[in-house]
């Protein structure tokens, strides 16, 4: 069955996307914790369960290496589009991130989510302070992550991978590497 890749949110450590690992244990841990966190927001669990699956991939952005100038690009003219009126927040993260020595794709990534994570709060703060403001809800960025998924996609890569840490205080295993499917159907 197709799954739909731009259907969800964007709370995923590298935003939207279909994780897999090649580690069942890990794997059972994530669903696991997704199903907490549904139940905590009165969510059904649908898809947090384990599933094995071979993959399709024919380019990977490797996460943890210096960002490439096309993926550079990439983050560039997406931030440009967030809504913002509060000086280009997003923007301005993106470029001191880009700016960095040895900038990989994790920590342009992380300060994209940072710079969107800022415009919410600064939305939400002066939603409570009941001053009026055009901020859209907070939804409205899970597009923006889908928007940075499906440029990736037109730039040619299937997926983005990184090394993680296990969450789980209880769990024994080590780095594990993680592929998040920028179109969950490349893996079958």
């Amino acid at each position: 069955q197709d799954i739909d890749p731009l259907v969800g949110s964007h709370e995923g450590l590298f935003g939207q996307g279909f994780y897999m690992t090649d580690e069942p244990p890990i794997a059972r841990g994530y669903a696991k914790g997704a199903r907490k966190k549904a139940r905590r927001r009165g969510l059904r669990d649908a898809g947090s369960a384990t599933y094995e699956a071979e993959l399709s991939v024919d380019r990977v952005l490797d996460l943890e290496k210096p960002i490439t100038d096309d993926v550079a690009e990439i983050f560039r003219n997406r931030a440009k589009w967030v809504y913002d009126e509060d000086s280009g927040i997003v923007s301005e993260a993106v470029e001191k991130a880009l700016a960095k020595e040895g900038a990989t794709g994790e920590s342009v990534f992380q300060a994209f989510q940072s710079g969107i994570d800022w415009v919410i709060q600064t939305a939400e703060r002066k939603e409570a302070g009941g001053l009026f403001h055009t901020f859209p809800s907070p939804k409205k960025y899970v597009g923006d992550f889908q928007k940075l998924a499906t440029d990736l996609r037109k730039a040619g890569y299937d997926a983005l991978t990184h090394t993680a840490e296990s969450s789980s205080r209880s769990s024994r295993q080590g780095p594990h590497q993680v592929m998040i499917m920028l179109d969950p159907n490349d893996a079958y």
